[in-house]
Order: structure tokens, then C-alpha cells, then sequence
């Protein structure tokens, strides 16, 4: 689930090893690819089986050795049947400071700092945020953030009976968030680093986040604006020329 230490995980696994460890917030940093994502969860969440085929899941996951964070948390049942030597860790957090950290998320993706980004996106081409607002709109049954946020305490409850259910037991760590190294490196068979388990103020780092993509966004907007007008005035001018 996200909001859930998904940042701390992610740097805790490249400390072990799993130098190239995705995360949702690539999906943004690289808007390139979320077209595809955008198919996988427009496949999945219509009811087509399977939502993809597994080479996609390969390309999505290239040079990568390790997954957290959504979309790849939404795809549980394809992440089974295409990497079934596969393990899963199952991070969970106290219900009521996950629903405070999620409101935080869900505001942000359906409000003012959203909704400019995805006006953005259109222009640009992009489907980034579009992609994330489909998901979670299809995962908790609503499109708007209050209807999420009233559905989130039912799907965050049904999402991890869900999964302790599809995942074998010995492919499965239950990790209670803040146990530090020692359940996680014995589950993957790696030694205890000597350096203190990575701990990401999730909250903070989606407000960067957000500030930051805001701002690349509007100068590749810029950038395009530029170029657009640019080869305009030019056309215009050989127009007149033409007609001189």
C-alpha cells in the first residue's frame, strides 16, 4: 500500500543490494512511461485477463530488481503469475495514521497542485498523473478525494486480507513498519548492514515532490510554448517575405 514507508523501503533495499528498486514516484520523474501503465490499468480494472502480458511487466520493470509503491502494489495477482520466484513484503502501518498520510496524497492528486499538473500533462502529451488518478479512482471505488478517503479504511483492510490470501507463506514477510533490519534481511537472506535502517518522512517527500514536478513541468511547458510560437513567427515571416 502507499503511504506506508514505501521511500524508506525503497532506499532500505538498495542499501541491500537491489541497486535499482522502483518506486511510483519514477512514474512521474518519467512521464515517458506511463502510457503503458495507463493501458495495464485500463486492462485491469475493465476486467480483462490478464491485465497485460508479462513481457510489459519486463519492460516496466527493465534494470530493475526490486518494486514498491504503487501501480506495481495494485497488481499483486499479475506480479504472481509473471515473477512466481518472486517475494513479497507486506509493510503495514496503524490504520489511523495511514488514512492522515493517504489524505495528504489524495489531496494532492485531485486538488489545485493536480489538477495543474494534469492540464500540463494534456498539453505535453503526458499521462502520468492521469494514469495515478485512474488507479486509485478503480482501487477504492471513487473519483473524487472525500470518496476515497470515506472508502480507504474498508479497501485498505480488504487489500491486505487479499493479499496475505493470493501470496504463499513462504514467499510472504508480514512487516510491521519501523522493525528495523532484522526481519527483512532474514526474510531475504542478506546480512544486517552496518548503518541504521533509512527512515523517508513520506509526507514531506510527496510535498517536494509535488513542488518540484509542478515546477519542471511548467518549464518543459515553457520549452514547448517556445517552440511552438517560435516556429510560427518564423512560418509568418517567410509568408511575408514571400508575399513582398
Amino acid at each position: 500500500m502507499p503511504r506506508t514507508g514505501t521511500a524508506s523501503m525503497q532506499a532500505a533495499l538498495q542499501i541491500l543490494g537491489y541497486n535499482k528498486t522502483h518506486h511510483g514516484f519514477i512514474l512521474v520523474d518519467q512521464p515517458l512511461t506511463s502510457n503503458a501503465w495507463e493501458a495495464a490499468v485500463n486492462a485491469k480494472f475493465s476486467g480483462a485477463k490478464p491485465a497485460c502480458s508479462k513481457e510489459t511487466f519486463d519492460a516496466f520493470f527493465e534494470g530493475y530488481l526490486a518494486t514498491t509503491d504503487t501501480p506495481s502494489a495494485f497488481f499483486t495477482e499479475e506480479l504472481l503469475e509473471f515473477y512466481p520466484d518472486a517475494k513479497f513484503i507486506l509493510v503495514e502501518r496503524n490504520l489511523t495514521p495511514w488514512l492522515k498520510s493517504f489524505r495528504v496524497l489524495m489531496e494532492g492528486m485531485f486538488g489545485p497542485k493536480g489538477i495543474f499538473v494534469l492540464a500540463i500533462d494534456r498539453i505535453l502529451g503526458y499521462a502520468s498523473l492521469r494514469t495515478y488518478r485512474k488507479l486509485y479512482s478503480a482501487y477504492f471505488g471513487a473519483n473524487t478525494a472525500e470518496r476515497i478517503m470515506m472508502n480507504a479504511p474498508r479497501v485498505y483492510k480488504e487489500h491486505y486480507r487479499r493479499v496475505r490470501e493470493l501470496v504463499p507463506k513462504e514467499r510472504l514477510l508480514n512487516y510491521e513498519l519501523g522493525s528495523g533490519w532484522e526481519p527483512l534481511c532474514e526474510f531475504l537472506g542478506k546480512e544486517v548492514p552496518s548503518v541504521e535502517f533509512p527512515w523517508i518522512n513520506e509526507t514531506k517527500a510527496l510535498e517536494a515532490k509535488m513542488v518540484s514536478v509542478m515546477a519542471a513541468r511548467a518549464r518543459e511547458l515553457v520549452w514547448v510554448l517556445s517552440w511552438w510560437f517560435g516556429g510560427l513567427g518564423v512560418a509568418v515571416a517567410g509568408v511575408w517575405v514571400m508575399m513582398r
